[in-house]
């Protein structure tokens, strides 16, 4: 086993939750740079049954048919 300490760390944004077919399919990230969301990434593994259901229901109060401000992909 081996042991490493992280020194770099950064604070991303929840973009938006992917769901394929009705099942989940991942969370869209974004991080701050310059005044723009830019994308930063998916993450796709790691989530427990219950834990994409608190997501599901956390995020459906903010749930709309349209994408309010576009992330710049650089």
């Amino acid at each position: 086993m081996v042991k490493v300490t992280c020194r770099h760390r950064e604070t991303f944004v929840i973009a938006g939750l992917a769901f394929k077919e009705s099942k989940f399919d991942g969370i869209y990230l974004g991080r701050q740079k310059g005044g723009e969301l830019v994308y930063a990434g998916k993450v796709e593994n790691g989530f427990t049954d219950n834990q994409v259901q608190h997501l599901k229901e956390r995020a459906a109060r903010y749930a709309t048919k349209s994408c309010y401000r576009p992330i710049a992909i650089v």
